[in-house]
């Protein structure tokens, strides 16, 4: 999906929005669901022009992990995701930003809200990078996240988006057995009431 807008020269574009694994037979289906992962470009777009085909000069881009499938292949279950990219090289103001679904095979998007702003932020309950403070990072056999609430799901994905550990958290600390991962670049990410948080991590 391709959505180009007028930024008014500001140099950020924060995005948000609601989605969920989703799969119905109606749709075509089934195409298999699983913890859905979204790429997001933005590319530059003088005079409101944009082709997939010769896309232009790509000005930023970024990628957000979503929530897992519901309790099953055709209930939802709704993750607010949202990030903030740079635009500030943009020629005249005219953007385009496309959202491609990198993991699972199907999934429903709503309330998107795409405002260009003077500052880098994300809107409502969104996903901020970095916002999960984690220790050791680098790391080798464990980590350590701080402020981990009871109950919510602690997700390690490796930089394609493929789900490798899951397990729910204790409150206040948690510590996660790494010793299986390879040397590599991974994502860590929180799911519980307040929201989702995420952050890189760098097993040496």
């Amino acid at each position: 999906m391709a959505l180009t807008l007028n930024s008014q020269m500001l140099p950020f574009a924060n995005i948000s929005y609601l989605i969920s694994p989703i799969d119905h037979i109606g749709c075509g289906g089934l195409f298999g669901v699983d913890t859905v992962v979204m790429h997001i470009q933005i590319y530059d777009s003088p005079g409101g022009s944009f082709s997939f085909v010769t896309p232009g000069v790509l000005l930023d881009e970024d990628t957000v992990i979503g929530g897992a499938p519901g309790s099953s292949f055709d209930s939802f279950n709704w993750v607010q995701c949202g990030t903030s990219l740079d635009i500030s090289s943009s020629i005249d103001g005219n953007i385009t930003v496309v959202f491609d679904l990198i993991r699972s095979g199907y999934a429903a998007i709503d309330n998107i809200e795409i405002k260009s702003s003077v500052t880098s932020t994300t809107l409502g309950n969104s996903i901020q990078k970095e916002s999960l403070a984690v220790f050791p990072n680098p790391f080798n056999d464990w980590i350590q996240l701080e402020g981990t609430e009871e109950g919510s799901v602690i997700i390690i994905f490796d930089a394609s988006g493929v789900e490798l550990i899951r397990m729910n958290s204790t409150k206040g600390r948690t510590v996660l057995d790494t010793q299986e991962l390879t040397p590599g670049l991974y994502w860590v990410q929180q799911i519980g009431e307040r929201g989702v948080a995420q952050a890189s991590i760098v097993k040496w």
